[in-house]
């Protein structure tokens, strides 16, 4: 399987996770409290919707590309045990510290029992993320996600060569159509759910946004002519989109009651193919001239999944240290800077010596 980095990519990969990390620094910008909330809010969600499209665009195009090979559950075994290995090693490191934090503090918010859904990432499954961790809710999804989508192919049905991909890009669209049917009718049974927590994190009404990436990476397979004379417009009106959705998503901030019922429903389905589409251009984004910039998108990009598992750790210590240093250090630009320079220092380094070792652990298992 290819491993090739495409920049056009790690540049949106980049920027989901500069997105998470401007939401959750907010807090310390001098601004009133109602901008605050409006910057951590639309940030925070365009962030994580950027990685759940290009994940299911970067997955879809590994399982195209295997299920064409080999249509059978070991195929489906092999990309399991390569994502988790994947996935799975950052994510129980960064619960083990959370957890060690806890039982160091002796603050118990949840139950012991409860503790134990976030090893089989079911803490926001069907009921709102619990006081802990919380910044685990995406993982949750992404992790569901990559147990459902290989079914799709229909890998009990084996076969060595030839996979009918229009038969899996309808399945796909089915999933699409059945999580947006699941938002509407929670909207029709209770008006006034809470759409962040109740509707936006929870992992039944959230599968589809992955699978629009997925669904991308088979538009660009079937109709690769059409992916590329097209991308420019596709990425204006991805961009159009986008615009619109955070507009939208202001309104209700600010009112309460503005856009209710499409926020609950088609929101995020709608943003999630307003991200689908600006990913033609970025796809054929393959390089840069700008030395610089390559380095700085390159190694964003790549310590993007340790910063974001650990960086409310990192900003957290980071301020209780501040906090006892001399005045002229308690500026908020200082902390501010501090808080990214240290959380991108710190992934980098959980990246090289944790990440990267057991990533290539998935070529001796699977």
């Amino acid at each position: 399987m290819r491993n090739e980095r495409i920049f056009g990519l790690d540049v949106l990969r980049a920027a989901a996770i500069i997105l998470v990390l401007f939401s959750h620094t907010s807090f310390l910008l001098p601004v009133c409290p109602e901008d605050r909330e409006i910057m951590f809010l639309l940030s925070g969600y365009l962030g994580v919707e950027l990685f759940f499209v290009l994940s299911g665009f970067l997955i879809g195009g590994i399982l195209f590309e295997m299920f064409s090979e080999e249509n059978s559950m070991l195929t489906a075994k092999v990309f399991w045990i390569r994502r988790w290995f994947r996935t799975f090693p950052n994510y129980f490191l960064a619960l083990l510290i959370n957890l060690l934090i806890v039982l160091l503090s002796g603050v118990k918010d949840i139950s012991a029992i409860n503790y134990l859904l976030y090893f089989v990432f079911s803490q926001n499954l069907v009921v709102p993320n619990l006081p802990f961790f919380i910044e685990s809710w995406s993982l949750s999804i992404e992790e569901w996600t990559y147990i459902v989508i290989p079914f799709l192919f229909n890998p009990f049905k084996k076969r060595k060569k030839g996979l009918n991909r229009k038969s899996v890009a309808i399945r796909i669209l089915v999933v699409i159509l059945i999580s947006g049917l699941l938002k509407y009718l929670v909207y029709q049974i209770d008006k006034r759910s809470d759409w962040d927590s109740e509707i936006r994190r929870i992992v039944i009404f959230r599968i589809d946004s992955i699978c629009i990436g997925v669904f991308a990476s088979w538009l660009k397979i079937e109709y690769s002519f059409f992916w590329k004379k097209y991308k420019t417009p596709s990425f204006l009106f991805g961009f159009m989109i986008l615009i619109i959705n955070l507009f939208v998503l202001k309104s209700f901030i600010a009112d309460g009651e503005k856009f209710r019922m499409y926020l609950h429903t088609v929101f995020l389905i709608v943003t999630s193919v307003g991200v689908a589409l600006l990913l033609p251009l970025l796809s054929f984004w393959e390089k840069t001239s700008s030395k610089l910039l390559f380095g700085i998108f390159t190694y964003v990009s790549k310590v993007s999944y340790s910063a974001y598992l650990f960086h409310v750790i990192v900003i957290n210590y980071s301020l209780v240290i501040l906090n006892d240093m001399p005045v002229f250090l308690n500026i908020w630009y200082i902390k501010y800077t501090v808080c990214w320079i240290l959380t991108l220092s710190i992934s980098g380094v959980i990246y090289i010596f944790f990440e990267l070792p057991a990533m290539k652990l998935r070529d001796r298992f699977g």
